[in-house]
């Protein structure tokens, strides 16, 4: 099996660092932006992360398909590949278990759904089309190591520099898994490096709630945090990583030191 690596949505927030990871390691590297022509030869691991996040609920749902699914599809088909890792999201467990077996189910008269739907038939179509190549990662909400990025998380902190205080949308309660930008992109290596065809959740397994996260901000930013009239609580299933521990022996930090770093940073 080849050690070279083609990473499709290179010029993103986790495709860009798992370039620049894969490069620090002295690993050969193809990296593939938005509008590049797939490479000729073999791609030895092809990484799929081309993906829209923070923004899904303002794109059309033919630009969701696209982007998850037909893009990918167009890849896979060509197979110039020794594994294809799909990355994907834990958007799509919402309230239900945090288990990679799961049946997921989906309202398709909620329009909220179109993005779960869509990573959904990724992952599908990367079983389908190339079976024990294939590998899917399930990727969590990341840390960036900057306030830069399409996160969460960055808005916040610019919110917070520029302005010194904060309003949140949702309530203190609410709680969701966060992993560190780095440690997604080892949880994405293993995956692609596994043997035999995978399915594996990458996140710390560890909810973070909106209070801890005012907390920081005011002793590490000295901004006044404040909940929106109505704020709702939003507390997500903590999610099992028993996959990723069993199948590749890795083990994610806690979130919280690299949420203390993005806000020091």
């Amino acid at each position: 099996m080849s050690n070279g690596y083609t990473v499709f949505g290179a010029g993103g927030f986790v495709g860009g660092a798992i370039v620049e990871r894969l490069r620090s390691d002295g690993a050969t590297v193809r990296a593939v932006g938005r509008g590049d022509a797939p490479p000729s030869g073999s791609w030895g691991h092809a990484i799929y992360a081309v993906g829209i996040t923070a923004d899904f609920r303002t794109r059309p749902a033919e630009e969701l398909l696209e982007a998850h699914a037909g893009y990918a599809a167009s890849l896979l088909a060509l197979g110039s590949y020794d594994t294809f890792t799909y990355l994907s999201s834990t958007r799509i467990y919402r309230d239900g278990p945090t288990d990679e077996a799961t049946r997921i189910q989906i309202d398709p008269t909620d329009p909220d759904r179109a993005y779960d739907a869509s990573k959904l038939f990724g992952e599908a179509l990367t079983f389908s089309m190339a079976g024990d190549r294939a590998r899917v990662a399930r990727l969590s909400n990341v840390v960036p190591r900057d306030a830069t990025g399409p996160t969460f998380l960055a808005d916040i902190v610019r919110e917070a520099r520029a302005n010194g205080t904060v309003v949140l949308r949702s309530g203190p309660e609410s709680a969701k898994d966060y992993i560190a930008l780095d440690d997604a992109v080892e949880g994405v290596l293993r995956v692609a490096r596994s043997d035999g065809q995978l399915r594996c959740t990458v996140a710390s397994g560890r909810n973070v709630a909106n209070a801890e996260i005012a907390a920081l901000l005011r002793e590490h930013l000295g901004a006044d945090v404040s909940f929106g009239e109505g704020a709702a609580t939003r507390r997500a299933t903590p999610i099992r990583i028993q996959a990723l521990r069993d199948r590749t022996g890795f083990v994610p930090a806690g979130p919280v030191p690299a949420i203390v770093r993005l806000m020091k940073g």
